[in-house]
Parts: C-alpha cells; sequence; structure tokens
C-alpha cells in the first residue's frame, strides 16, 4: 500500500530500536577468548571474529610453522558470538570452506557451525579428516575458554 504524503522516488522505513542490543564490539559477559599455542589468549566479542593465515584476520596466525605448511587457510574459520553462544563455523563469513577443514574435539565442524564449550579444542586443518592431530606440522591448535578474567 502507498504511503501518503510521499513522492513516488521516496519510501518510508518503519524500524526500532532495541536499547537492550550493544554494538557489535562489545563483550559477552563472560569474557570468553581463544587460547593459542602456546599460551596467548585473544578475546572473543560479539558478532565474528574470523581465523586464518592471513593479517586481515582477527585472529591472525602468524606462526612461522603454520605461514610455511600453508596447511591453514588464508580465512580458515570464524567464530559468531551472540547473548547466547559462540558458534565455529569453517571457512570464511561469505561461504567459502577451508581447504583441510576445521575440527571441534577431533569431530568435523558442520555446515550449520558447531557450539563452543568451555575447554573445547580446537584444530584448524587436518591432513587425514578422520583422524585431525595436533601434532603435524602446520596444524593450528586453538582452546576456547568460557572466561578469560
Amino acid at each position: 500500500k502507498a504511503a501518503s504524503g510521499l513522492l513516488p522516488s521516496q519510501a518510508r522505513i518503519l524500524a526500532s530500536i532495541d536499547p537492550e542490543i550493544n554494538e557489535q564490539t562489545s563483550p559477552l559477559p563472560l569474557h570468553a577468548c581463544i587460547e593459542l599455542n602456546p599460551g596467548k589468549r585473544v578475546s572473543l566479542r560479539r558478532g565474528i571474529t574470523t581465523i586464518g593465515r592471513d593479517d586481515t584476520n582477527d585472529i591472525f596466525l602468524d606462526q612461522p610453522e603454520i605461514q610455511s605448511q600453508r596447511l591453514v587457510s588464508g580465512q580458515h574459520a570464524y567464530i559468531r558470538g551472540d547473548d547466547v553462544e559462540y558458534r565455529i563455523f569453517d571457512g570464511s563469513p561469505s561461504g567459502r570452506s577451508s581447504v583441510n577443514g576445521t575440527f571441534v574435539n577431533n569431530r568435523r565442524v558442520p555446515p550449520e557451525g558447531q557450539p563452543l564449550q568451555d575447554g573445547d579444542t580446537i584444530i584448524l586443518a587436518a591432513l587425514d579428516p578422520g583422524n585431525p592431530r595436533p601434532d603435524i606440522p602446520g596444524v593450528a591448535v586453538l582452546r576456547f575458554l568460557r572466561s578469560c578474567l
């Protein structure tokens, strides 16, 4: 139905602002983080956190072995955080999958993503998807921590 008082080239937009929603960069209440090998922690925030070998990622895996072996994709995985959970996905937010997969506790992350639980081990890249191994040179091993305070 056309709105009255508007020119044909104009549109009326109805929107509501929810004051309970913080900006995308605000931390979730539990201050979760990803622990990188060996012991470096990166805080997770509401919204998307990208992980990979390229320096454009929020979590840039710059270890020499990861850079030289190239098993981890440039944009390998991402974590989406909201008020309820953190969920990891394989590949990029645009839908491109990683080459060697993303695994949580030795299980491949499904297309709908995997909710993360405190202490989960994340393996980026597996030469054998049936047996992802953290001891292969060039593989990234991360740990999800629900609280990093």
